[in-house]
Parts: structure tokens; sequence; C-alpha cells
């Protein structure tokens, strides 16, 4: 969270073998800014025709069926993310972070918030009241099926440096999307619940100002009141 703004991150990592679509229902009217990456490609999100505030996610893009298929159902990798708006978090107050819903059973929800440090926070909601500065069950890394190519020399000699080059065959400006790095100034707060099915989340935040400490008293002062 910045002072006004709020940038959602949500990385889901799924199995399926019928859908084409995923419907992300709860997104904010407000959200703005959306950037969306399904298996390490560019995508664009299609509004949701169930309710107001949804979207389709589509879950073939960028898939490799012979890799993705390992007996149980395709792995999907889906990163979405966007920006909503809030008042400035000044002195005290409160604030209700509702998480995205899908209608099917999520094994490991995850949620980090990332807090200025210059408040103290209380939190309440469906996480329960206590953070924790460690997750308990890993949370998997996004991953792409595409592979890029690079011609070479037949005698190139391959070192360390080639893992950061980036692909002649990568999608130019026009066509790729703007992959929006997250922040990393504050204080992080994880919660995590198990089993969720078909249940909207919702985190709320109570914070105030943490009171300044006193300065020391100078030697000066020291000395004065040790002759009073």
């Amino acid at each position: 969270a910045m002072d006004t703004h709020i940038m959602h991150s949500i990385v889901i990592m799924m199995k399926s073998t019928h859908l084409q679509y995923l419907e992300v229902e709860g997104i904010p009217s407000h959200a703005s800014m959306f950037t969306l990456i399904v298996n390490g490609v560019p995508a664009k999100p299609v509004k949701g025709g169930g309710t107001e505030n949804s979207l389709l996610i589509p879950l073939l893009v960028g898939l490799n069926t012979e890799k993705a298929n390992d007996g149980h159902g395709m792995k999907t990798s889906i990163e979405l993310r966007y920006f909503t708006t809030h008042d400035p978090l000044r002195g005290q107050g409160s604030i209700s972070l509702p998480l995205p819903q899908v209608t099917h059973p999520i094994s490991v929800v995850t949620t980090e918030l990332r807090l200025p440090k210059t408040l103290s926070y209380n939190f309440t909601g469906d996480f329960g009241e206590r953070s924790s500065d460690r997750l308990k069950y890993p949370v998997p890394s996004a991953f792409s099926y595409v592979k890029g190519k690079r011609m070479v020399p037949r005698d190139y000699k391959f070192s360390r440096l080639d893992d950061v080059m980036e692909d002649e065959t990568s999608q130019d400006d026009d066509g790729s999307a703007i992959k929006i790095d997250i922040p990393q100034s504050g204080r992080s707060y994880f919660f995590q619940r198990l089993l969720v099915v078909n249940q909207a989340l919702t985190l709320n935040v109570a914070y105030a100002a943490i009171p300044a400490k006193p300065e020391p008293a100078s030697l000066w002062d020291k000395f004065e009141k040790f002759f009073r």
C-alpha cells in the first residue's frame, strides 16, 4: 500500500483439464492499470458475464499441452496486477481489503500486506487477528512454458551471462505487457488459509500513528537536574 494507492498482485497456480477461462470475481469497480501474464505470456482479461465486477482469464495462453499435462491436469500460471485508490493512511482509521474470489477450491490462500512502518496495525476478518513474519506453507513461483531461442556460432562458449541476456525472439514493446515490480518499502505481514471453497475472504486493517518517542535529555539538562 502506498500513500493513496494499493497495488494488488495476484498469483494463481492451478491445474485443469477442461477449463478455457477462469472467472475471478470481486474485482473493485474502480480498479485500473491491469496487467495479466498467463504462463509467462502477456494476455488480456475479458469482462466476465457472471457478475459486474468479474474478469475472465484465458488459460490456454502460452500453454504447452505435452509439458503441461502430468497426468493430473494441465498446470497454469496466472499473474494479475492492478491498482486501486484509498484515503491517505494518516492518524487513525481503518481499511477493508476484500480478496478476489474464484468458484474453484483453493488448497492454500496466501496474503501478503506491505504497509508503512510509521503506523501500528490491528487485523480482523477471515484470516484471524495475528499475522506472521514467515510463511508456514511455501508459495510456488509463476512459471513459463515458453523457451527462448538465440542463434550462436558452433564454437560459442556459454557462460552465466547467457542466463540474463534477453532473447532475440522476445516480443517487442507493442506486443508485450508492462510487468510492474512490487514495491519493497515498508513491512510485510503474512496470512494464510487452508482449503477455501467458494468463500469470499476479507482482511480488515485498523491503523494508528505510532507515538513519537521523547527525545533524550541533553547533558546540560542532566547536569541541571543533578544540582537541583
